[in-house]
């Protein structure tokens, strides 16, 4: 009965830690081309990934309408969101951004 718990809670635990979110979900549609950062870094800093950075706030200020933000430069690097996901770059992350 004991591992039958065990396993129960591994299964709950296991499958929520690899669960897409669904704004991931959406950014991949969105951006096919930019599978190299459709991951969780697209909006959210460090590790634990609690802390959103600009991108994942301007997106949320915006209804969740990634188009509506292209135009925008969330992390004031000089680089539209648009011109960074198209180069495979972080639009969230100012380190992150096409050569100059």
């Amino acid at each position: 009965m004991k591992s039958l718990l065990v396993l129960a809670l591994v299964g709950v635990f296991s499958s929520s830690a690899f669960a897409m979110p669904p704004y991931l979900a959406k950014f991949k549609a969105a951006y096919p081309a930019a599978s190299a950062i459709a991951k969780c870094t697209v909006c959210h800093n460090g590790t634990g990934y609690k802390e959103r950075n600009d991108y994942a706030k301007d997106l949320a200020a915006n209804g969740h309408n990634f188009a509506a933000i292209e135009g925008f430069d969330s992390d004031v690097d000089g680089f539209t969101n648009l011109a960074e996901i198209t180069a495979g770059k972080l639009p969230g992350n100012a380190d992150s951004h096409p050569a100059q």
